[in-house]
């Protein structure tokens, strides 16, 4: 598969899984609906990696930027699952991708030297207006 098809289906389970969230949120803490899917998560994992016969190995030095991130993903989300058990999903969910628009384009500009021509710089300005009219 190339990198188009693992994004659509990236964007669609994450967009059915968001709906659930915001739906289950009525009924369910926000951070236990978060504990489930990350117990779910370690299962799909293990099974996929065991089946694959990949190591778990990782060098000392990776460790801790490994469970950092992991810290990382696991705050945010939090902080995203709450957003949405308080306020209504439409206005929740492009804010929150404004931010995984322009953060990781720049921090791949500024870090990894990645090229920024004129073409993405208007998509993603784009997408940023669309986002805004989108949350107000």
């Amino acid at each position: 598969m190339n990198w188009l098809i693992y994004s659509l289906l990236a964007m669609i389970i994450q967009g059915v899984v968001l709906f659930l969230v915001k739906l289950f949120s009525f009924n369910v803490h926000p951070f236990i609906i978060l504990l489930y899917q990350y117990i779910g998560s370690i299962i799909l994992m293990l099974v996929y990696l065991l089946l694959k016969k990949i190591s778990f190995r990782v060098k000392r030095k990776q460790l801790f930027p490994l469970l950092f991130s992991g810290f990382l993903v696991s705050t945010g989300l939090a902080f995203y699952y709450l957003a949405l058990g308080l306020e209504t999903a439409s206005r929740v969910v492009p804010l929150h991708n404004v931010g995984i628009t322009v953060l990781p384009v720049l921090l791949a500009v500024l870090f990894l030297k990645e090229k920024m021509d004129w073409k993405k710089f208007i998509g993603i300005a784009c997408s940023i207006i669309c986002i805004i009219f989108l949350t107000i």
